[in-house]
């Protein structure tokens, strides 16, 4: 089914996808930033700074769920009615492949430095917890209490 373009509901499913897709490609270039800022501050060691990036990270991911929901459906009529792709649409397209492979690799960078971090942190604290360990009372070892008749 192809579509005439100049027709004013078909040119406001272009304007919409486009308005779309450039909100995407907004929200994850500042997750990425965000992304990149977690990575320092993991290595660093900032546990109330990664706190809050997290919190940050989390309303970018939902943000990012809610346009990756809705962009579909503009796209399928957008391929139905113009077969020549937008040159903008297509660019944008494909910033955001690029910005979610990215994404993908800090990540996944992100974790393993994180999975890192934690490790010297349990054997920072077991070493903690060894020095704090005391010799076990000379008491222990008697046994279970019993009761002594001293009525005799």
């Amino acid at each position: 089914m192809k579509t005439d373009r100049k027709n004013p509901d078909t040119e406001r499913i272009v304007i919409q996808l486009r308005d779309l897709l450039s909100a995407q490609e907004k929200i994850l270039k500042e997750y990425l930033t965000l992304a990149e800022k977690e990575k320092e501050t993991i290595i660093s060691g900032d546990a109330l700074k990664l706190f809050h990036y997290r919190e940050l990270e989390s309303e970018f991911i939902k943000k990012a769920e809610a346009y990756s929901k809705v962009i579909p459906s503009f796209n399928k009529v957008y391929s139905e009615s113009f077969p020549d792709t937008d040159m903008e649409i297509k660019t944008l397209r494909a910033s955001i492949g690029s910005l979610q492979t990215k994404l993908l690799v800090l990540n996944s960078e992100n974790r393993k430095a994180l999975e890192i971090q934690m490790g010297s942190i349990k054997s920072e604290l077991e070493k903690l917890l060894q020095k704090k360990r005391v010799k076990p009372s000379p008491f222990r070892k008697t046994g279970n209490p019993s009761f002594i008749d001293t009525t005799a």
